[in-house]
């Protein structure tokens, strides 16, 4: 499995990488890092297009690392390579082997892979039925996280984003939509429905451009009723996760719900489905 190696605060510990891996000080990441000048989402470390690749979500510009830039947001991540934030923590790929199913002992933080793994497994396959990434599952007292690749987590798939008869409907007021095609329907629900309602809207407002920076997403986030106390790096974090979610349910392309483009200093986004394939009620 791919693994890094962290130094931070005096201390150097090291961490497996399930598909997606985010490093932070908010409760919700997978690698959790103090002190406090660390962002609470800071970089997210993911298994793309069959090797690693890395991104700041937060205080880029005093984040340093190296690697070819593999689309605008994602730079490529090799084994030696270090990532890190001035004066605060390192972060280096030690393994870039690719992502296997592990557990990590959120107790201990000591890591199950392989047999003992499979022991763990074998005792709860019967009552819980198809695993999920990051299930938690007791095993006597000790409580672990479950982190399974996500190609082990894909269904066949039923919908690609590429299929010009896909469509995308959200609704406002509870946010919560679908996207669907003649093989059915997959629900979007709650945040993840939330973090569209920007990007649809302007697509929608100018069916041939539709860009919005991450100032302009956040602050039409926020009318939206996103959390006014999650600052803006929090939108590219959501979309990642988006994109993640759909990709376990069957969606084919997910890379593409999303468009970026930079000019100088100027960076937008915008959503991949044309706008007669959305609609936003």
């Amino acid at each position: 499995m791919g693994r890094i190696s962290i130094s931070a605060n005096g201390r150097l510990f090291s961490r497996p990488l399930s598909t997606i891996t985010l490093l932070g000080r908010h409760w919700s990441c997978d690698v959790r890092l103090d002190p406090s000048p660390i962002p609470m989402h800071w970089v997210e470390i993911c298994w793309l297009d069959e090797q690693w690749a890395w991104r700041a979500l937060s205080r880029a510009g005093d984040t340093v690392g190296v690697g070819q830039y593999l689309n605008p947001e994602w730079r490529r991540l090799d084994r030696g390579n270090r990532i890190s934030l001035r004066g605060s923590v390192g972060v280096e790929l030690t393994s870039d082997a690719p992502p296997t199913p592990y557990a990590i002992d959120l107790q201990s933080g000591d890591v199950l892979e392989g047999s003992p793994l499979e022991g763990v497994l074998a005792q709860h396959r019967d009552t819980n039925g198809p695993f999920e990434d990051g299930v938690v599952l007791i095993d006597g007292t000790r409580p672990l996280r479950l982190h399974l690749p996500e190609k082990a987590l894909l269904q066949p798939e039923r919908i690609s984003l590429q299929d010009p008869n896909t469509t995308l409907k959200i609704f406002r007021r509870p946010p919560q939509g679908h996207l669907g095609a003649d093989s059915g329907l997959i629900p979007i629900e709650g945040e993840l429905a939330r973090i569209l309602i920007p990007y649809v809207e302007a697509r929608l407002a100018e069916p041939n451009a539709g860009w919005l920076t991450r100032k302009e997403a956040y602050t039409r986030w926020l009318e939206a009723g996103g959390n006014p106390e999650s600052r803006s790096h929090r939108l590219g974090w959501m979309r990642g996760r988006l994109r993640t979610r759909l990709a376990r349910q069957g969606v084919a392309e997910t890379r593409s719900l999303f468009e970026n483009r930079r000019s100088g200093s100027w960076y937008g986004t915008r959503i991949g489905l044309d706008a007669e394939q959305l609609l936003l009620v």
